[in-house]
């Protein structure tokens, strides 16, 4: 089974992610399809045979199918960070944006060193407007990168300058009595660094 597995990985090569997770076989993607379903048939609770196969039907735009292979193995291998993952990126693809956020905040609470995430998800709060959770995620990625500026930029941005800048602009001159906010130190953020794992 394990060497079922390994030839099929080898068979297929992924492009990059702006690519939309292309699936480019060195044989024909029927076959390496096929081949994937029947080792995830064989054993539905595999995890590699699971997320192969989601993995290779989110390639070739198929979400619903990819969606309810990972939805199984997230009942059995809840900790297993891949397939939230994949599962966001399917929730995104199909504009299932609740389901998205939902799928990485539990990813947060499983591994919150994931700073990829916790930046991925500060950035689309903050395109929502929504500042008090973009807020909490880059303070989770400055908890593990102390000197991301984007994480920097939202923490410490004041959603209340803009007012008080118009509400403190001068008679004369058109000149603001505005200081631009200090960013506290950050050297008493400790790093804890998570044990290395499979995920």
């Amino acid at each position: 089974m394990v060497e079922i597995i390994l030839i099929l990985m080898l068979s297929c090569t992924t492009n990059s992610v702006s690519d939309n997770l292309a699936l480019t076989p060195l044989e024909s993607k029927a076959e390496t399809l096929s081949a994937l379903n029947k080792a995830y048939e064989q054993n539905s609770a595999d995890k590699s045979a699971s997320y192969n196969l989601a993995y290779a039907l989110t390639s070739e735009g198929r979400y619903a199918e990819a969606l309810e292979i990972i939805d199984k193995a997230l009942e059995l291998n809840p900790e297993i960070v891949r397939f939230y993952t994949l599962k966001a990126y399917v929730c995104k693809a199909t504009f299932n944006y609740p389901e998205y956020e939902r799928t990485y905040e539990k990813l947060l609470e499983l591994d919150s060193a994931h700073t990829a995430v916790a930046l991925e998800l500060m950035k689309h709060y903050e395109a929502l407007f929504e500042s008090e959770k973009a807020k909490k995620m880059a303070a989770l990625v400055l908890k593990y990168e102390k000197d991301n500026k984007d994480a920097i930029r939202v923490l410490y941005s004041n959603d209340d300058v803009l007012s008080a800048i118009a509400s403190e602009k001068e008679d004369s001159g058109n000149q603001y009595k505005y200081e631009k906010p200090q960013i506290p130190d950050l050297s008493s953020i400790t790093f804890n660094p998570l044990p290395l794992t499979d995920r």
